[in-house]
């Protein structure tokens, strides 16, 4: 059986070998503190992968799960502490990338343009996940980044006519006048939000 430690206390659990590590987990989250959330957890020291998830207890037998628990208010607090860094690194690829449009390295520019655009639509989802965790208390930031989001929208519309008509330059411009400073308000949000707690 794996072995189960929540905020370093053993857990002796009932769950038999053909359950799997998700149901493990829901039950462990069932024990806990209903103040508290879950802010750690780890497989034998290492974040769990998508295949842990869904491993059956019987191949975990020698492994241990580790848990950590916390205020929400802490786990908050802790994810709105990466989004300086996490908008910070999106911005230098954005702007290595209208540099590239503007020189006309297209091939290029394209290639770092989709990453950035997936990780700008990992980032908007990951920090609404985060603010609506505490729906109540940032009424406010909500409805801000409310208007943000369209913003972006309007933007992504504008870079994809721009794409359409292989408007390279522009699309550059486009990056650095529009959609740079809209993730240096989405950056403040987090901080400032951040900063609330």
């Amino acid at each position: 059986m794996i072995q189960v430690i929540v905020d370093n206390n053993s857990l002796s659990t009932e769950f038999t070998n053909d359950r799997t590590m998700g149901e493990l987990v829901e039950y462990i989250k069932s024990t806990i503190d209903p103040s508290s959330i879950i802010v750690s957890l780890t497989k034998d020291d290492i974040p769990l992968s998508d295949n842990d998830w869904k491993s059956n207890l019987s191949a975990l037998t020698n492994s241990k799960l580790e848990i950590k628990t916390g205020a929400k208010s802490e786990f908050i607090k802790i994810r709105l502490e990466a989004v300086g860094n996490l908008v910070g690194n999106l911005i230098d690829r954005i702007q290595e990338t209208s540099v590239l449009f503007q020189n006309g390295s297209i091939v290029e520019a394209n290639k770092i343009f989709s990453s950035c655009l997936e990780d700008l639509n990992a980032l908007i989802s990951w920090l609404h996940s985060i603010i609506s965790m505490d729906s109540e208390f940032y009424v406010t930031e909500l409805k801000i980044f409310s208007g943000q989001v369209k913003d972006f929208r309007y933007v992504a519309g504008q870079l994809q006519q721009q794409q359409l008509f292989q408007s390279w330059w522009a699309l550059g411009e486009t990056l650095t006048t529009k959609l740079i400073p809209l993730l240096e308000a989405m950056k403040t949000l987090g901080i400032e939000a951040g900063k609330r707690l």
